[in-house]
């Protein structure tokens, strides 16, 4: 078996390493599995991404979507609770502060009512995801994703607008002949596909609590999309 290069999963920094989840620990309930995967990671880039770990969380166990999965729904307790923190205080004010809502109609024009919404950054999203790709590259590649490569990402409700494009369709393909490697009760899973061309470029079918699904793509910093798989 070869041996883990002793470098940050993130960074390559060789300086202060500790060990890191992948997907973030947070997203499982106690008692949490005994398979999940950790990767060195330098205490910088370990604290830096921490409070985005918890938006994270935040945001997919809001969801209605979620209201079928038993640990989203543990998870949704606790948050509650959480908001009493007065440490919490500025991040639930910047939640509220997204919040809104919004008349629905039918097709014919019929007043069905209200609807709660609240607004996600998405920027907050990307960086989790993006870190969850560079942590399973180092967990398959042992060793670092290269500082010339990149990590794009396209969330689940972007995927219809990609559904026509031959390389996506080509990309998916690839990767449902993948078998997905699933942590805890479907809490996450992923299936992952690499080019036999260069081993940097990759592709990356991530899913959270057996709803929410994203694309991650790995290449050369200002790739083209027609050289991913």
């Amino acid at each position: 078996m070869a041996k883990r290069a002793n470098k940050c999963a993130y960074c390559g920094s060789t300086k202060n390493l500790t060990r890191d989840h992948v997907p973030p620990r947070a997203l499982f309930v106690h008692p949490r599995p005994g398979n999940l995967i950790t990767v060195p990671s330098c205490v910088r880039c370990n604290q830096a991404l921490s409070k985005d770990d918890e938006y994270f969380r935040h945001m997919l166990c809001l969801n209605e979507r979620m209201r079928n999965h038993p640990d989203a729904e543990s998870h949704l307790d606790a948050i509650r609770r959480s908001w009493q923190n007065p440490s919490k205080t500025g991040f639930l004010r910047a939640l509220l502060s997204g919040t809104g809502q919004v008349r629905l109609f039918s097709p014919s024009g019929l007043y069905l009512g209200r609807k709660s919404y609240y607004t996600v950054d998405l920027s907050r999203i990307e960086s989790v995801i993006k870190r969850v790709v560079k942590g399973l590259f180092y967990h398959h590649r042992k060793s670092p994703l290269p500082s010339r490569y990149d990590v794009r990402v396209i969330m689940d409700d972007m995927m219809a607008r990609y559904r026509n494009d031959p390389i996506f369709v080509r990309t998916l393909n690839a990767l449902i002949g993948d078998a997905p490697r699933t942590f805890g009760r479907n809490v996450f899973s992923y299936r992952v596909a690499f080019t036999p061309e260069d081993p940097c470029i990759s592709a990356w079918l991530l899913q959270f609590y057996g709803a929410f699904i994203f694309l991650g793509m790995t290449g050369k910093a200002n790739w083209s999309s027609s050289a991913v798989l």
